[in-house]
């Protein structure tokens, strides 16, 4: 059952081009990017949406390969090293699939201005939208979460 939320027109896409760059893409890694209200909230969900999709068609993620995703991505890290390990790939290279080229990679940086909790990362915030794609056992996802 595919989410019903997703959009992805070329309005919406002119704006994640507009918007994204080495700056603001560094807000998105580290989960800043979700608590900005209006244009960056919602310019995040719909490419963490984006990226999902990505994962689940472009490269053909298994429903046990997401899931371990979900298992071992680190906030720490934005999900990264889990990327890299699960799909053989870096986050920053679905972007580029999107967006073209650019410097998408996560940047080590100091710490953010507030304190960051896991769910303020990538595999987190789109987990909503991951449970529309694959059913969770309530269980399973209340100890996750």
């Amino acid at each position: 059952m595919r989410s019903k939320t997703f959009v992805l027109d070329r309005e919406i896409y002119e704006r994640h081009v507009a918007y994204w760059n080495v700056d603001t893409i560094q807000t998105f890694w580290s989960g800043e990017s979700w608590q900005i209200p209006g244009e960056s909230f919602e310019l995040s969900y719909n490419l963490a949406q984006v990226l999902w999709r990505k994962i689940e068609l472009d490269i053909g993620a298994s429903r046990e390969a997401i899931m371990k995703f979900i298992a071992t991505a680190k906030s720490s890290d934005g999900g990264e090293a889990a990327c890299r390990s699960i799909f053989k790939m870096s986050l920053a290279d679905l972007i580029t699939s999107f967006l073209g080229k650019g410097k998408w990679n996560r940047l080590q940086t100091e710490r953010p201005t507030r304190p960051l909790r896991r769910r303020d990362c990538l595999c987190w915030r789109a987990l909503p939208y991951l449970v529309s794609l694959f059913p969770l056992n309530q269980e399973a996802l209340n100890n996750r979460l």
